[in-house]
């Protein structure tokens, strides 16, 4: 079948493509659906008309829409170089884009090259940074193999297996976390009844993410630390709300909420699809952190999870040391790097190479013992 592309932009351009990219959700995990796009465009996104959509079809048939934002960033040994991204933000931790998995990569890859080399913007590099092992992004990627690629390991994202009982779940858990999770329980059920809230309703839901913005920012994320908190900053506030709002049968944005009596001491925003819970934030009050709310939080999640079929696995998104102690399976992610002039790409290779060596000949000095 004839393969083909067209080229949109901007929000625009996203609106025009929603139907198209809602038939391909069944091929989707969340970094790839059109919701997230959606929140992100329309939130963290400086100048939307730098963004650019790569439609697919094969005939009549869309079979991908890949994301192409404009952004500069610095790569050494090049400087600063013009880029494509799927997406780029700090509360961006994992990327990809729909793909029909029964078109052929390779061909998807040929038609998205040939498009990216005749779009206006002049560019120098396509990255797509920590994609997953399962990724659409990745099955492309190693179709270009041959072309100026370089596909490096990032850091993992780490899961939990909840298709299984609490008990079999929690036996795996350190006992240092057991034991903490028990005292914990046992000092904050002294000082009132405990209790987890989620919200299911739009009006829930607003005063739950009031809740969650005021928590988030209790701590050192506050405005007597380093004022990053959501509540302080306007785009990313947009974002989580915007995702809020998209809540639909397979797209499941929840807040849940520790409470102590009538106080609220710990939140965690998570979105669930496709059997994955994706634990996106977390917070505590700072005045209650000797007593582990967060903690206790994650396990009564967790609890939840293996109680229902619905959800299969949590994923903690990032790879974050205290995630050790609950014993997650970490899941490979990877960046990509697709250089448009082929030497830069052979430099490149070259400089990593170096690096290798200098790092493994600084270990070989350091190991060698001294007389």
């Amino acid at each position: 079948m004839n393969m083909h592309t067209r080229v949109h932009r901007g929000i625009g351009g996203l609106n025009s493509l929603r139907s198209q990219w809602v038939a391909l959700h069944g091929f989707c995990d969340l970094w790839a659906r059109f919701e997230w796009y959606y929140a992100y465009l329309t939130n963290l996104v400086v100048d939307r008309e730098s963004v650019y959509f790569i439609q697919i079809l094969a005939g009549d048939e869309t079979v991908a829409i890949i994301p192409a934002e404009v952004v500069k960033q610095n790569l050494k040994p090049f400087g600063n170089l013009k880029v494509l991204c799927l997406a780029f933000h700090s509360h961006i931790a994992i990327t990809d884009f729909p793909l029909d998995p029964r078109v052929d990569p390779a061909s998807v890859a040929e038609q998205l090259l040939k498009t990216l080399r005749n779009i206006p913007e002049c560019w120098d590099l396509i990255r797509w940074p920590r994609i997953m092992h399962s990724s659409n992004a990745l099955l492309i990627s190693r179709a270009l193999r041959g072309h100026s690629i370089h596909i490096r390991p990032a850091e993992p994202c780490n899961t939990i297996d909840t298709n299984k009982s609490f008990q079999d779940l929690a036996s795996n858990f350190s006992n240092q976390l057991q034991r903490r999770l028990k005292k914990s329980r046992r000092l904050l059920s002294e000082i009132a009844n405990l209790c987890v809230a989620t919200a299911r309703s739009a009006e829930d839901s607003g005063a739950s993410y009031e809740e969650f913005l005021r928590i988030e920012a209790s701590g050192w994320k506050g405005d007597s630390g380093t004022a990053s908190a959501i509540l302080l900053n306007k785009a990313p506030r947009g974002f989580y709300a915007a995702l809020l709002d998209q809540k639909n049968t397979d797209f499941l944005p929840e807040i849940y909420l520790l409470e102590s009596g009538l106080q609220s001491i710990a939140v965690q925003f998570s979105i669930g699809t496709r059997g994955c819970k994706h634990v996106l934030k977390i917070g505590y009050e700072e005045s209650y952190s000797k007593m582990s709310p967060g903690q206790i939080l994650m396990e009564d999640v967790l609890m939840s999870a293996c109680r229902t079929t619905s959800t299969e696995r949590v994923s903690l998104v990032s790879n974050q040391p205290w995630h050790q102690q609950w014993q997650p399976k970490p899941e490979d992610t990877f960046d990509v790097m697709i250089f448009r002039n082929r030497l830069h790409g052979v430099i490149f290779g070259w400089c990593i190479a170096l690096r290798k060596l200098a790092k493994s000949f600084v270990k070989k000095v350091k190991s060698t013992p001294t007389n």
